[in-house]
């Protein structure tokens, strides 16, 4: 596979390039080729590490942005 994106434009012309294509489409598409059984869900996470916490401590307050002032035009010109 790796020689076949290293074709660049020829690798989809190529016999062994094509064979092996069509290998991994019949290896992932194929009938049964999936799992019969489906995995078991996530657990939802816990609800107190979701939630933002606005009274900690240990991050330093941010500070309001000063205000930028405009460019000054220079009137001697």
């Amino acid at each position: 596979m790796i020689r076949c994106q290293a074709l660049g434009e020829a690798g989809p012309r190529d016999p062994a390039c094509l064979r092996a294509w069509a290998e991994n489409r019949n290896r992932f598409l194929a009938p049964g080729a999936r799992p019969a059984e489906r995995l078991p869900d996530m657990p939802p996470a816990p609800r107190d590490s979701a939630a933002p916490q606005w009274d900690r401590t240990d991050q330093p307050a941010l500070e309001p942005a000063a205000p930028i002032a405009p460019p000054q035009l220079d009137e001697a010109r």
